[in-house]
C-alpha cells in the first residue's frame, strides 16, 4: 500500500535513485577513499552520468536504459514496456515541488570537483524552486532538508561562478535552517491519522523522516544546535524499530511486506554525521545492500563509516558489579581495546569515592590491547550495607573514556525455597 500512496508522502523518492542527483552526489562522496586507479574510473563514470542525465534538467532518469539493480528476473512484458518511460523533467502531483531542489546541491558538488561552474550556473540560475509553506516544511522535515541542500548548493555554485551572492536566497536559507532546528520533533505528525486519511501511510517514514535528504553541512548545523534532541530521537527510533538496520526487513506499517530502505540509511547517517559515532561502532550496523548492485544508500553508509574510523580505544570493566562482605576483596579486570590503528600509551585511574574503600590498580599504564587488574577492599568493620560507585577512567592520545563500576558491601541475602520435582 505504501508503494501506492508514497507519492503523497515523498514524491517519487520510492523510485530509489531515480534522481540523477543521487548517483552524482553519492559517488562524489566516495572519491577521497578510493585507490587512484578506481578514482579515475569513477570520475569518468560520474562525468558520463552527469552529461547523459544533467541534474539541472532531469527530475527522474526514467526506465528506458541502464542495468538492473535487483537480482530477480524481470518479466518480458515489463522489459518491453520500460522503453516507454524515458527521463522526465518534472514531477506531477507532489505539492512541495515539481523539481527536486536537492539536484542543485549535486550540481554544485559536481562543479566543485570538475569545474565549469560559470556554465552550470547559467543553466540553473533561473530555476531554483520556490519554498513551500512553513507548515509543509515542519510537517515534512525531509522536504526542508532538500530545500536546505538545494538553496545551499545554489549559493555555493553562484560563488564558484564568481557571481555576487543572491541576498534573498541567503536570507531564505538562513530562515529555513533555523526553522529546521527550532521545530525539530521526534514525533510523527501522522500518529493520529485515521485509516481514511491518505497521510496515514506516511507513518511508514516515522523513524526516517527527519534525516532523508540530509547533507553533511546540514548535519553539522544540527549537531551544533540540537545534538541532544537528535540523540534522544535516534535512541527512541532504534528502540521502537529494532530491525532498523536490516535491509529488506520483513516488517513495516500497515500492509507493508518489506520496510522501505529509508530507515537503515537515515538512522545510520544520523549516527555517523550528527552523533559522530565511531566507524568501528557503525560497522556493526552494516547489514547487506538492499540490491544486488548499485545500492547508493549502502555506498553512502560505507563512506560514512570509513570517514568516522579514526584511531581510538574501547574501555570495559568486567564484571560491572560485585558484592562482598566487609574485609573481603573484589577483583575486576579493566580491558582497553584499540581500533583504527591506535597505539598510544593509556593510563587507567580509579579514585576511591570513600575512605572506607581501597581501590588498587596493577600496572595502570599500558599500550592496548591490554588488561589492567583492579581490586577493591572494604576497610570498615561495619556490617551495615553500603553501595559504592567507582568511576574508571582511561586516557591517552587525547582521548578520555570512563566506565562506572558498582561495589555492593554487606548486601542483604535473599534465599529462595528449595523445590524438588
Amino acid at each position: 500500500i505504501f508503494d501506492l500512496r508514497s507519492k503523497d508522502c515523498l514524491g517519487d523518492a520510492l523510485d530509489y535513485f531515480g534522481s540523477p542527483a543521487d548517483t552524482v552526489y553519492t559517488l562524489l562522496l566516495t572519491l577521497p577513499y578510493l585507490p587512484a586507479d578506481m578514482q579515475t574510473a569513477v570520475r569518468s563514470y560520474i562525468q558520463s552520468e552527469f552529461n547523459s542525465y544533467p541534474p539541472y534538467r532531469y527530475q527522474h532518469i526514467g526506465w528506458a536504459s541502464g542495468a538492473a539493480r535487483e537480482t530477480f528476473i524481470t518479466p518480458p512484458d515489463v522489459v518491453a514496456d520500460l522503453g516507454n518511460h524515458p527521463p522526465s523533467t518534472q514531477l506531477f502531483n507532489f505539492d512541495p515541488w515539481s523539481f527536486n531542489p536537492f539536484n542543485f546541491y549535486a550540481v554544485w558538488k559536481y562543479a566543485e570537483e570538475f569545474g565549469g561552474a560559470a556554465s552550470l550556473y547559467n543553466q540553473v540560475k533561473n530555476d531554483l524552486p520556490p519554498l513551500p509553506s512553513d507548515a509543509t516544511l515542519i510537517e515534512k522535515p525531509f522536504v526542508n532538508n532538500a530545500f536546505i541542500a538545494g538553496y545551499m548548493g545554489y549559493l555555493e555554485l553562484e560563488k564558484l561562478a564568481g557571481q555576487p551572492e543572491s541576498t534573498q536566497i541567503r536570507n531564505q536559507l538562513n530562515r529555513i535552517m533555523a526553522l529546521r532546528v527550532n521545530t525539530f520533533s521526534k514525533d510523527s505528525p501522522y500518529a493520529n491519522a485515521g485509516k481514511t486519511n491518505g497521510n496515514a501511510y506516511c507513518r511508514t517514514l516515522n523513524i526516517s523522516r527527519n534525516f532523508i535528504y540530509m547533507v553533511p553541512e546540514l548535519a553539522d548545523y544540527m549537531r551544533a544546535n540540537i545534538q541532544a534532541q537528535v540523540a534522544t530521537a535516534v535512541n527512541e527510533y532504534t528502540d521502537l524499530a529494532p530491525y532498523w538496520f536490516v535491509s529488506n526487513a520483513q516488517e513495516g506499517f500497515a500492509e507493508n511486506g518489506l520496510n522501505p530502505f529509508f530507515d537503515y540509511h537515515s538512522i545510520f547517517m544520523a549516527k555517523a554525521w550528527i552523533l559522530q559515532e565511531d566507524g568501528t561502532q557503525l560497522e556493526r550496523y552494516l547489514d547487506v545492500p538492499g540490491f544486488e548492485r548499485g545500492d547508493l544508500f549502502y555506498i553512502q553508509m560505507l563512506t560514512a563509516a570509513i570517514e568516522n574510523n579514526v584511531p581510538g580505544f574501547d574501555l570495559t570493566v568486567t564484571p560491572s558489579a560485585r558484592a562482598i562482605r566487609s574485609g573481603e576483596i573484589a577483583p575486576f579486570t579493566v580491558n582497553v581495546t584499540p581500533y583504527g590503528g591506535f597505539n598510544q600509551t593509556i593510563t587507567v585511574s580509579a579514585p576511591s569515592p570513600s575512605p572506607n574503600l581501597d581501590v588498587r590498580l596493577v600496572s595502570p599504564s599500558v599500550v592496548p590491547p591490554a588488561d589492567v587488574s583492579m581490586s577493591m577492599e572494604h576497610l570498615s568493620a561495619s556490617q551495615q550495607p553500603a553501595v559504592y560507585t567507582v568511576t574508571v577512567t582511561a586516557s591517552g592520545g587525547g582521548i578520555v573514556k570512563t566506565v562506572d563500576v558498582q561495589l555492593l558491601v554487606n548486601p542483604y541475602s535473599i534465599f529462595l525455597p528449595v523445590i524438588n520435582r
